[in-house]
């Protein structure tokens, strides 16, 4: 048999791949170039590409781990998940509440919340889920139908996603004396990223929705805002 015989491929799915990665370069700089109703427009046109794409490609539901039977296993896995969380972190805050202490987030709570509430799940986590946990791995699996290859690509590709506002980050200040350097806060951020993007990934996949790393991306984000707003109090 030819090592190449398992890939699936068309030039549908490679077309829709690669207007895929396009639309990811755009959005990404311009998800951190813009604020307020530029924002908002990249982030409407953002959902729109991500529609066209998953109708280019013929997707479906299922596929993106969006279908009604997916529903409940996705809550089920999820509040688990979530649970587990909870404890980690409450832990940690009591034992030193300073590690939540980031600048980025000196607010009030009521700020806090609206921006866990409202602006998190709409401008981040749910794109975010739809692109790297939905769309990108759906595409992967009909290019070559192996569910540890579209894990691996899916999450690095959410690992680089992060290297360009993790260049806005700088030298980061921890405390004391200690301070990172920026070229180590972006392969940090890498490295970080990616690994929970496979953490994701595979939620998405052994639970079969995508329901199930929505929810954990959205409560890990933000709870650890609220946390770290209570932290400056």
């Amino acid at each position: 048999m030819n090592k190449y015989s398992e890939f699936k491929f068309t030039s549908r799915t490679t077309q829709g791949l690669l207007l895929f990665v396009l639309t990811l370069i755009v959005f990404n700089i311009a998800f951190i170039s813009s604020n307020g109703w530029a924002r908002l427009f990249w982030n409407i046109s953002g959902y729109a590409i991500l529609f066209m794409v998953y109708k280019f490609t013929r997707l479906s539901l299922d596929s993106i781990g969006l279908s009604r039977r997916s529903i409940k296993p996705g809550l089920k896995y999820g509040c688990y998940i979530v649970l587990v969380i909870l404890f980690v972190m409450l832990v940690a805050f009591f034992i030193d509440k300073t590690i939540y202490k980031d600048p980025r987030y000196h607010r009030n709570l009521s700020t806090a919340l609206y921006s866990v509430l409202i602006l998190l799940p709409l401008k981040t986590v749910i794109f975010e889920e739809i692109a790297f946990r939905g769309i990108l791995p759906a595409i992967l699996l009909k290019i070559r139908n192996e569910r540890r290859f579209a894990a691996i690509v899916a999450s690095l590709a959410f690992g680089l996603w992060h290297v360009f506002s993790a260049t806005k980050i700088g030298n980061y200040h921890i405390g004391g004396n200690v301070n990172i350097p920026g070229i180590a806060v972006i392969g940090g951020v890498f490295i970080a990223t990616s690994l929970f993007g496979y953490l994701l990934c595979e939620l998405r996949l052994r639970s079969n929705s995508l329901v199930a790393p929505i929810i954990v991306h959205w409560f890990l984000n933000g709870f650890g805002i609220v946390l770290a707003s209570l932290s400056w109090l």
